[in-house]
């Protein structure tokens, strides 16, 4: 698999965003973790090669425009999903949670039909894993509490994520989607 490399200045530091030459995102993260992103990419896709992108694409062009402000543009980029099945489940629930809202982990558990005993350790686990932060919004997954609880890269870019999506967090029970 042959994979492109790309920069994206934000207000929240510097973003890295992996993509394929038909331009699905595979992995987005901070550029100060790029250290790391040749042991993910292995992990999920084996054997690849990556290289830095001549050009900005769809996908970075379309991040961009969600920083500017264009919060649906988001849903414009095609995302890959090299996890298991409830990986896979879970983030593609995630992409259906809407802009400026958010849910708790039993909650999208229960959505999810995902009943057992430690239904909401499993989408923590598989929202934990998620290679593609912001594009698969694993930052609008919170504690049933209210509580901002879990974004690998900082509560206060998860704070700033939520409130650039309009989330009002003066109130975290508030913020829940009823019946999501």
């Amino acid at each position: 698999m042959h994979l492109f490399h790309h920069v994206l200045a934000s207000p929240i530091g510097n973003i890295a965003i992996t993509t394929d030459a038909a331009d699905v995102a595979h992995a987005v993260t901070l550029q100060e973790r790029d250290a790391d992103l040749p042991k993910l990419l292995t992990r999920l896709y084996g054997v690849h090669t990556l290289q830095r992108a001549a050009s900005s694409g769809l996908a970075v062009q379309a991040l961009a425009r969600y920083f500017e402000g264009e919060r649906a543009a988001l849903a414009e980029i095609a995302v890959a999903q090299p996890g298991n099945a409830l990986q896979r489940q879970v983030w593609s629930a995630l992409r259906n949670i809407p802009v400026g809202t958010v849910t708790h982990y039993g909650a999208l558990a229960k959505r999810l039909s995902i009943t057992d005993r430690g239904a909401a350790w499993k989408i923590g686990q598989a929202n934990a894993a998620n290679p593609i932060a912001i594009v698969v919004p694993c930052h609008r997954v919170i504690g049933k509490n209210g509580m901002l609880t879990g974004f690998a890269w900082g509560i206060d870019r998860k704070r700033w994520l939520l409130l650039h999506e309009g989330a009002d967090l003066s109130d975290g029970a508030s913020l829940l989607l009823p019946g999501f």
